[in-house]
């Protein structure tokens, strides 16, 4: 078992690219709770989901937009939490998602009018409206979380760390001056490694890799379970097409096509499906309590079924090359805020000044 091959990177193991001169305090997300508190001001280090999280904790625990600087070599498209929520209660929110997913992809005409459209759904948001992002990594946020985040005001988009001095960050594109005692948090790890897709089983050995785009329990589950019922590296391999770690917009139409597809092979196989179905990791198991054969149930199924095929015909069509906005309008309504709630708020004690 090559539970090894997606060369994953954790910010308390990894070692960072840049250097760090002597008497420079630099700290991993899982420390902050010790050393936040000694401390005026902050940098963040890295633009994905771990320094998100960090921006987050930091505002929660009580500190001051401004006594925050982030250093943001890209920026990303976020999922919107609110469009993928399993569960029956959700169904015309998270099923009704897929369905403007599959309409962006069927009537886009370019990756740049693709992620436009999804945001006009509400399906994907970014923390500032004023800049195009070009990369996507899968990163789910909640609208209540995008609009704290906006708060921070401090953000410097000149590259990625080269060295962090003592008065001062050396980046790819300049520098900046910086006050002695910031505290810095490394959110540099890269978490998945952009990897060649390769067979999942092969002889003896079996590659774990991704069959679900983000459902990495899931896709552990289904690779055991296939493993454990069928007897064919051909059929296996068959079932279980590799998907991608994401890192530009692009990626975002290519892994869904690919789980498109994916999903057509399962439905071939009956007992797959009904395990499927049935697992509670899936995110597709919503037990018929009313919501998906009302009237609205109903609708978005229909829409699912008509947009499938035209958004796999489309595919050819959308340039991953084009990933520049042909128009921004900045500042659009993407819904009615009333809403969303953040689920990832919770009571806490506030203790950073």
């Amino acid at each position: 078992m090559n539970a090894t091959y997606l060369d994953i990177e954790v910010p308390l193991t990894h070692t960072p690219s840049f250097q760090v001169a002597e008497g420079v305090k630099l700290v991993t997300p899982n420390l902050l709770p010790i050393f936040a508190p000694r401390h005026q001001r902050y940098v963040i280090l890295g633009g994905g989901k771990t320094a998100i999280d960090v921006g987050i904790w930091l505002l929660q625990m009580g500190a001051r937009p401004e006594s925050i600087r982030w250093i943001v070599p890209q920026d990303l498209w976020l999922q919107n939490r609110d469009t993928v929520q399993p569960g029956d209660a959700f169904f015309e929110r998270a099923v009704g998602g897929m369905a403007h997913k599959l309409e962006a992809a069927a009537e886009a005409t370019s990756i740049a009018d693709l992620f436009e459209r999804l945001e006009r759904s509400g399906q994907m948001l970014r923390i500032d409206r004023t800049v195009w992002p070009t990369a996507y990594r899968g990163a789910t946020v909640a609208i209540l979380e995008v609009e704290a985040l906006s708060s921070i005001k401090d953000v410097v988009r000149k590259g990625r760390v080269r060295r962090i001095e003592r008065d001062a960050i050396v980046l790819e594109r300049g520098k900046v001056d910086v006050v002695p005692d910031d505290l810095y948090v490394d959110c540099t790890a890269k978490a998945f490694h952009r990897r060649s897709q390769v067979p999942v089983f092969d002889g003896d050995q079996i590659t774990l890799q991704q069959v679900r785009p983000g459902r990495l329990s899931f896709s552990a589950a289904f690779l055991a379970h296939v493993e454990a019922i069928y007897d064919k590296d051909a059929m296996k391999n068959d079932l279980c097409a590799p998907i991608l770690s994401p890192d530009i917009a692009a990626d975002w139409l290519r892994n869904m096509l690919t789980d498109l597809r994916n999903g057509r092979r399962w439905a071939t196989e009956k007992a797959l499906q009904q395990w499927i179905a049935e697992h509670r990791l899936s995110g597709t198991g919503f037990p018929d309590t009313g919501a998906a054969s009302g009237p609205e149930g109903i609708r978005i199924i229909e829409r699912l079924r008509e947009a499938r095929p035209r958004a796999t015909a489309n595919r050819h069509g959308l340039s991953p090359n084009s990933i520049a906005p042909s128009r921004c309008t900045f500042g659009r309504l993407l819904l009615t805020p009333s809403r969303h709630r953040c689920i990832a708020a919770s009571p806490i004690k506030c203790f950073v000044r």
